[in-house]
């Protein structure tokens, strides 16, 4: 009884603890628009790339290889706040991603493609357009759909 008279009071020290396992990482944004919304810490993921939005970014460096986990979160930026997250496989070496949004001031459909490959540490685009108005109309060429965080989901087990 006095052990959790003594947790519930805050008066506790704790023993044998892996030091491997005590980190923090910063907090991760999910895909809502806007600023980004703050979700708490998992211990599971590590952010592997964070940077700014620029339709001049045409690679990425990886702190680590993506192979070191079991799936990939990227999250894709196009233009304003529009964000948009998909999940690949640790062991993939290709990225595709799709957003859109009614583009002003008419409300004209804007569909946004990207791909994106590489080495499992750094990828590179290897092409982005858009297509404006209807998906019949001709692709245009465009740098705007980047990926803004990488991050890596559950180490695996012999990295």
């Amino acid at each position: 009884m006095s052990d959790i008279q003594s947790i519930s009071q805050g008066n506790y020290i704790l023993h044998n603890i892996d030091a491997k396992k005590l980190y923090v990482q910063e907090p991760l944004f999910t895909a809502n628009s806007g600023d980004a919304v703050y979700v708490g810490w998992r211990p599971d993921e590590t952010v592997l790339y964070s940077g700014a939005y620029a339709n001049s970014i045409t690679s990425v460096s990886l702190s680590e290889p993506t192979t070191n986990f079991n799936t990939i979160k990227v999250c894709w930026q196009h233009q304003t706040a529009e964000k948009a997250v998909f999940e690949y496989d640790g062991n993939s070496e290709q990225w595709y991603a799709i957003g859109g949004r009614f583009a002003t001031p008419n409300n004209v459909p804007c569909v946004f493609q990207s791909f994106w490959s590489g080495d499992y540490n750094q990828f590179y685009m290897k092409f982005c357009n858009y297509q404006y108005g209807s998906l019949t109309a001709e692709p245009q060429a465009a740098n705007e759909l980047v990926p803004i965080k990488v991050v890596g989901i559950n180490r695996k087990e012999n990295v």
